[in-house]
């Protein structure tokens, strides 16, 4: 290159500018038979957008699961606390009417009593139910539908919660549903 452009400086003639740049005719060459790229780097294909499509279902799946679960247990916890709220109404009427006579009497010997009269009165008409905060393995199995697993299953939950409010919490122990539960929900009872 340097040979050419002494040699036109010689002869008086100016050099041209790809004389001066140092471009040489097969450097554009190169470049037409190198391949270009056609693809891109990243290549979103059908497999990866069914990779994609099924990790989103398989996401949504879980959270909905988790949605049903949290309105069913929302619903037991809004059915025990409605039961709980109407016995201690029933016990307010019944206090109120009852023991209007006697209000004078001292509060020890009310209380004394109570712990009393309370235990007797849900016995005589549920003598044949089966209490589930103090039956034990084989007592559970007698229950429709509640075979040894389900029965050592609510064993293991009552030890878990301390005892049963209500007869809807047997919901939230494995393999008891809706199905299971009405059952047998004339046979158990919550004392």
């Amino acid at each position: 290159m340097e040979q050419a452009v002494s040699k036109r400086t010689a002869h008086g003639a100016k050099p041209t500018l790809a004389e001066l740049s140092g471009v040489r005719p097969a450097d554009g060459a190169d470049d037409m038979e190198r391949p270009k790229r056609d693809r891109p780097r990243l290549a979103f294909r059908p497999f990866h957008a069914l990779v994609a499509i099924l990790a989103l279902s398989c996401a949504l799946c879980a959270s909905l699961t988790m949605l049903v679960q949290q309105a069913m247990h929302y619903g037991a916890m809004q059915r025990s606390q409605t039961a709980q709220s109407q016995e201690q109404s029933k016990q307010q009427q019944s206090q109120q009417t009852g023991q209007e006579a006697p209000q004078q009497a001292p509060q020890q010997t009310q209380t004394t009593q109570e712990p009393q009269e309370q235990p007797a009165e849900p016995t005589q008409p549920q003598s044949n139910q089966i209490d589930i905060n103090t039956a034990g393995l084989e007592e559970l199995q007698t229950l429709k539908g509640v075979g040894p697993v389900t029965a050592q299953r609510i064993l293991d939950y009552r030890a878990r919660i301390g005892r049963f409010d209500s007869i809807d919490q047997l919901l939230e122990v494995k393999g008891i549903g809706a199905k299971t539960l009405a059952k047998f929900r004339e046979q158990a009872c919550v004392r």
